[in-house]
């Protein structure tokens, strides 16, 4: 078992089979690090690097792909993939939301199959224990067409 600590505010960690990634809280942003995991000791693969959030947002999710890609979602419903130093928007959940004050937690993302599978969360940021969440798959690729679309006039 590995143990580490970090001095400064975490607001999210996942890891995934040798890699952790951690969001933490600066003084007015929030970043990211990224560390392997070999022969029990921690490397910084990433070092603290700003992580780039949608305009007056928060930090709601942050993970990697079934890929393996670093991924993250803010409280906008952007979620957004990391390829190589650049976070790329990777869709907009935004539209298939009815409701002012709903959201979807994110659960997982795959690049391979062009899916996010999330919660959605009628009226509060977080799923509700009871009744028992229900998972759903959010067809990315539809997504993004419609972004693309958008910047283009078309819609």
């Amino acid at each position: 078992m590995l143990e580490y600590s970090y001095s400064k505010k975490s607001s999210n960690q996942f890891s995934s089979k040798s890699l952790i990634t951690l969001g933490i809280h600066g003084s007015q942003s929030i970043s990211y690090l990224i560390f392997r995991v070999t022969n029990g000791k921690l490397r910084t693969l990433v070092p603290n690097s700003p992580l780039p959030l949608s305009p007056k947002a928060t930090l709601s999710w942050i993970g990697f792909s079934d890929e393996g890609t670093p991924v993250f979602s803010d409280s906008k419903e952007t979620v957004r993939v990391l390829h190589g130093q650049l976070w790329s928007p990777y869709c907009w959940m935004k539209e298939l939301l009815n409701g002012q004050s709903d959201h979807f937690w994110v659960v997982g993302v795959s690049e391979t199959a062009q899916n996010i599978r999330a919660v959605k969360c009628k009226g509060a940021k977080y799923p509700p224990a009871l009744p028992r969440p229900i998972l759903m798959m959010l067809d990315a690729k539809v997504i993004k067409l419609r972004i693309q679309e958008f910047h283009l006039g078309v819609a």
